[in-house]
């Protein structure tokens, strides 16, 4: 557990747009860094709150399967 925290406080970086699509108004959150680890939310903090959850089990998953997680992208390589 301590090693997800440890990735947990890096400067990943997150991307949260609205959707107003056919499902109704809402917002998607996603990290940069990690292939599939997205959520929604019906606000912006939500999302944010509920991509924090979804980050904990991808990173959990990761380690648990012996996988390498990857460290956050700098801004001046993105």
């Amino acid at each position: 557990m301590k090693e997800v925290k440890k990735y947990l406080d890096l400067p990943y970086n997150y991307i949260i747009q609205p959707i107003n699509d056919e499902s109704g108004f809402y917002y998607y959150a996603r990290v940069l860094e990690f292939d599939g680890c997205k959520s929604t939310g019906n606000t912006e903090k939500e999302a944010y709150e509920n991509l924090k959850d979804a980050m904990k089990g991808w990173i959990e998953a990761k380690l648990e399967g012996g996988f390498e997680v990857p460290l956050p992208i700098n801004k001046n390589e993105i």
